[in-house]
């Protein structure tokens, strides 16, 4: 399938979106990057989105589509969704994306462009956001225990349960390189502690950075707390 029939195939599925959601809400991909290693059939897809629209909506979940250099599609992946998933977004709020890739043509094919898009939506969940700091934690770029640090207090009254933590890593030019997170909903944080935890940096991730001779220099993280 060629570059030209996967374009208007997601063009189209924007179509079949309510009038008035597309009028108001807007998703913008303020920053995407696409990792894929030699003769191996695994890969990554990491994106941050913000609202830049008028009004606050929720976010659906997107379409990532690859090219080879004679634009056949060897990657075609739908319902790639945020951490956490269908969250809503405030104009100017922002959220992270993950997708973990595993495609056979991969081995043999080179990704030479991609395209990622992704749209408001009418239904999801709504979350608050707790204050935090994230540090990066990394050693030996071979070792498993590289992580995102991110420390917050809970601020409730209640022991806090069912938390979400997102978090994304950047390069020295502010270009987005990693994004990971998790949810806990066994481990309690009681009114008032402060705890923190640890979110993997992917081994093959940390290992291609050496080879690529990519420096980690900012992280972000976010955490997500339903709203009752």
């Amino acid at each position: 399938m060629k570059r030209l029939l996967s374009l208007v195939l997601v063009f189209c599925c924007l179509l079949f979106l309510a009038p008035d959601v597309l009028a108001d809400a807007k998703l913008s991909v303020n920053d995407k990057a696409l990792f894929t290693f030699e003769g191996e059939w695994n890969g990554y897809f990491f994106a941050k989105l913000t609202n830049t629209g008028d009004m606050g909506c929720y976010v659906d979940s997107g379409k990532l589509v690859g090219f080879d250099a004679d634009d056949n599609v060897i990657i075609s992946e739908s319902y790639i969704s945020t951490i956490p998933s269908s969250l809503w977004l405030e104009p100017g709020e922002y959220a992270y994306v993950r997708d973990y890739l595993l495609e056979n043509e991969l081995k043999t094919t080179t990704v030479t462009d991609f395209k990622f898009s992704i749209k408001p939506d009418k239904y999801g969940t709504r979350y608050n956001k707790l204050s935090c700091k994230a540090r990066l934690s990394m050693t030996d770029p071979d070792a498993f225990d590289n992580a995102i640090e991110v420390t917050f207090t809970n601020p409730y009254d209640d022991v806090l349960f069912g938390y979400t933590i997102t978090a994304a890593i950047f390069d020295e030019k502010g270009s987005l390189i990693f994004v990971n997170g998790d949810s806990y909903s066994r481990i309690g944080v009681a009114p008032g502690s402060t705890v923190t935890v640890l979110l993997p940096i992917d081994r093959d991730m940390t290992q291609y950075f050496s080879r690529a001779s990519i420096t980690p220099a900012e992280v972000d993280a976010v955490v997500y707390v339903k709203q009752k």
